[in-house]
C-alpha cells in the first residue's frame, strides 16, 4: 500500500489495513477494528487502487483484478469464535482437573493434618502415661523408703530397749550379788566374833 492510499482514508485504518496485508490475520484486524466490521451479511473489502474500505454484500463479492485482498471477516470471526471456543473448553478441561488436582491436594492435606493431629495426640498421650507412671514409680520408691525407714527406726528402737532390758537385767544381777555378798560378809564377821575365844 502507498503512501498516496495511506492517505486515501485515515493514518490509523490504513496502518491496521497494511498489519493486516502484511500478517493476514483477519481476527486481528476484526479485535482492532471492532465488532462493526461485520454487519449482518456484509464484508469489508480493502481496495487497494484507492484505498478505501467499502462494504460489499457477501452473496456477491466484486471480484476483479482491481481487488488485491479481500477478507471474509464473518467466516474468519466464526473460525475466530471456533477457536476461542475450543480455548476455552481445553482451559475448562484444563480448570477442571486443576480443580481435581486442588481438590485432591486439599484432601490429602486435610488428611496429613488429621494423621498430624493424631500424632500429636498419641505423643500427648504417650507423654501422660509416661509422666503417670513415672509418678506412680516415684511415689512407690518414696512409700518403699519410708517403710524402709521406718522398719529401720522399729529395728533399731527394738535393739536399743533390748540392750536396755539386758543392761538393767545386768545392773540388778551385780547389786543382787553385791548384797548377798556383803550378807555373806556380814555372816562370816558374826560367825568369827562368837567363836573367839576369852582373853
Amino acid at each position: 500500500m502507498t503512501s498516496s492510499r495511506k492517505s486515501t482514508i485515515s493514518p490509523y485504518l490504513a496502518e491496521v489495513c497494511e498489519q493486516a496485508e502484511l500478517e493476514l490475520d483477519a481476527g486481528r484486524v476484526l479485535r482492532v477494528l471492532g465488532p462493526d466490521s461485520v454487519k449482518f451479511s456484509y464484508i469489508i473489502l480493502l481496495f487497494t487502487h484507492t484505498g478505501r474500505l467499502a462494504w460489499v454484500p457477501s452473496d456477491r463479492p466484486p471480484f476483479n483484478s482491481q481487488i488485491q485482498r479481500l477478507y471474509s471477516l464473518k467466516d474468519d470471526v466464526g473460525n475466530c469464535k471456533k477457536e476461542t471456543e475450543k480455548e476455552a473448553t481445553a482451559m475448562k478441561a484444563k480448570e477442571a482437573v486443576c480443580a481435581k488436582v486442588k481438590e485432591s491436594l486439599k484432601s490429602l492435606s486435610e488428611k496429613m493434618e488429621d494423621m498430624a493431629n493424631e500424632w500429636k495426640q498419641a505423643l500427648r498421650a504417650e507423654r501422660e502415661r509416661s509422666e503417670r507412671a513415672l509418678e506412680d514409680f516415684r511415689e512407690m520408691s518414696e512409700r518403699a523408703l519410708e517403710t524402709e525407714r521406718r522398719e529401720r527406726e522399729r529395728a533399731l528402737e527394738t535393739e536399743r530397749r533390748e540392750r536396755e532390758r539386758a543392761l538393767e537385767t545386768e545392773r540388778s544381777e551385780r547389786e543382787r550379788t553385791s548384797n548377798e555378798l556383803n550378807e555373806l560378809k556380814l555372816v562370816l564377821v558374826g560367825q568369827r566374833f562368837k567363836f573367839q575365844p576369852p582373853t
